[in-house]
């Protein structure tokens, strides 16, 4: 008997050094460890009466399982597919047998695969996946977001990674949500993770990078890293010139939110309106509450639009290597007569110019603003972030540098939301950086990937979830350690319905009111005094 042993225990050894010098375990591969395990774990317990129990010989089994370093590889090509969905083996660099094909964004479309989980925890994934362009679609477990994947649009097949999903002990159904279509899906590694380290909230910068901020922004910047990694402020934006959100929310949850988000909207030149937002956003700050702003910037030329469909306003065309940030209109229009530049140049810096009289005015009223402009460029979807990352770089400098040394604005705390790492304007020219993220209805998740992704653009900087269409379940922020700096919930129906009340298509009342009344979020009333 002890021979037998002996030699089982040794197969054992041989098979686990094996797929741990390749460094993948597969849920085949485990389970043959965990077999040949139980069977020398069985004869190691019969001692000298032979007797080998098969319930023992599970439980040894399961056991064993669970004490390796646990790690499943999904090759695609083995899941369930539906519609549209097969398995090829034209792309090159694909591991296995081959990849899964034909997401062709039919509604008959489906990709699945189950496994199981050996205790409750977080682990993290590893997608790889490939495309001729860049492509987005979301991984699932369990039918719920756990992180959206983008193809880098090189053809080849290149690694995401999801990092500290928290998942139940148990069956996982592995799935994803096309969005986009038409990449191919390689494998998928799941292995136990750590979870997200506090350290990622610790030297943080405190300081605005505007040397010249004024003393009541440099106390909010101070406040919001030393608060950073603790607690969460609530936000909530209003439509454009009225406070039916956050009039609703008080009446839902006895609190107001701790910053009101604003827009520019509708102080563009190149439209014959007249925005509310400054005059609001005086009193929400005499209040004593924290103020941001956003700026959808209709195209200063062609059609008043800025959405990039919407308008063939190329701001490429404006981009130059001459010192025009600190010059005045006039001697702007001398060198647009001169043609030293274009007039897509000129026009964008009078829009600069009007709204900067805005945010001087607020400066005047002793307003700071977390100034969140140029949004979601890496999306393209805007005009200013049509014509790429270097353009956009350009045009953020500018807008800083003229709003900064030439208007002498002192309380702006600058708050990137390019949404790309690679479009990222550099620590010297923001504060903070803001994702704008919109799951599914009734998708509580903290958005864990989603935040580490924003750390990774610096490692410096407070990240913020500067626009969300569903608030995020604060217990899921602390279970994860996903804490964001702030939520701030976009307008109208992600919170109101038609009558101005609570609506709970997006985010239920219940879980409104948990979030609202957590010793973990900070309401308005809560804020320290700033003046």
């Amino acid at each position: 008997m002890f021979i037998i042993k002996m030699h089982l225990l040794k197969f054992e050894l041989i098979i686990i050094m094996h797929f741990v010098q390749r460094g993948v375990l597969t849920m085949k591969k485990i389970k043959l460890i965990a077999a040949v395990s139980a069977i020398s774990a069985v004869f190691s317990s019969c001692k000298n009466t032979g007797d080998v129990s098969s319930s023992s010989a599970s439980e040894i089994a399961k056991t064993t399982a669970l004490n390796q370093t646990y790690e499943i590889v999904i090759e695609a090509e083995d899941g369930k597919m539906s519609g549209d969905v097969h398995s090829a083996n034209g792309r090159q660099g694909y591991s296995g047998s081959g990849y899964a094909t034909g997401f062709t964004q039919k509604s008959t479309n489906s990709w699945s695969y189950e496994v199981n989980i050996p205790e409750s925890g977080h682990y993290d994934f590893t997608v790889r996946c490939g495309a001729d362009e860049y492509k987005a679609f979301k991984i699932t477990a369990n039918g719920k977001d756990i992180g959206e994947c983008s193809t880098k649009g090189d053809k080849k097949f290149n690694d995401v990674e999801i990092k500290s999903v928290y998942l139940e002990k148990g069956d996982c159904k592995v799935s994803l949500i096309e969005g986009w279509g038409w990449f191919d899906l390689d494998k998928i590694t799941i292995k136990k993770g750590e979870g997200i380290s506090s350290e990622i909230y610790k030297n943080v910068d405190s300081v605005p990078i505007n040397p010249n901020a004024n003393e009541k922004t440099k106390k909010i910047m101070k406040y919001l890293a030393e608060n950073y990694g603790k607690k969460v402020l609530s936000g909530q934006y209003t439509n454009h010139g009225y406070s039916t959100e956050t009039d609703a929310i008080y009446a839902a949850t006895g609190k107001y939110p701790a910053i009101r988000g604003f827009d520019f909207i509708f102080y563009s030149p190149s439209i014959k309106m007249q925005g509310k937002d400054t005059n609001l956003a005086i009193e929400w700050s005499k209040k004593g509450g924290l103020c941001t702003f956003s700026w959808h910037w209709f195209a200063p030329m062609d059609k008043a639009e800025f959405y990039t469909e919407k308008t063939n306003f190329d701001f490429s065309k404006a981009v130059t290597d001459k010192d025009i940030a600190l010059k005045s209109l006039d001697e702007l229009k001398q060198m647009l007569d001169k043609g030293e530049i274009t007039e897509e140049c000129y026009y964008i810096c009078r829009d600069i110019d009007v709204i900067s009289e805005q945010l001087k005015i607020l400066e005047e009223n002793n307003v700071t603003v977390l100034w969140r402009p140029l949004h979601e460029a890496g999306g393209s979807w805007f005009w200013w972030g049509s014509k790429g990352a270097e353009n956009y770089k350009w045009l953020w400098r500018l807008l800083y540098e003229r709003q900064t040394k030439y208007h002498k604005l002192n309380n702006l705390i600058w708050v990137y939301n390019g949404q790309k790492g690679d479009w990222y304007v550099g620590d010297d020219l923001c504060d903070i950086i803001g994702e704008d993220i919109y799951p599914d209805k009734h998708c509580y998740e903290a958005q864990g990937k989603r935040f580490l992704d924003a750390v990774g653009y610096s490692g410096k900087k407070i990240v913020a979830l500067t626009e969300n269409g569903v608030i995020p379940d604060i217990d899921l922020i602390e279970r994860d350690n996903v804490y964001w700096s702030w939520f701030n919930t976009w307008c109208r129906e992600f919170i109101v319905d038609g009558s101005g009340n609570i609506s709970e298509e997006y985010t239920e009342k219940s879980m409104l009111q948990k979030v609202y009344n957590s010793d973990k979020v900070i309401t308005l009333d809560e804020l320290p005094d700033f003046d």
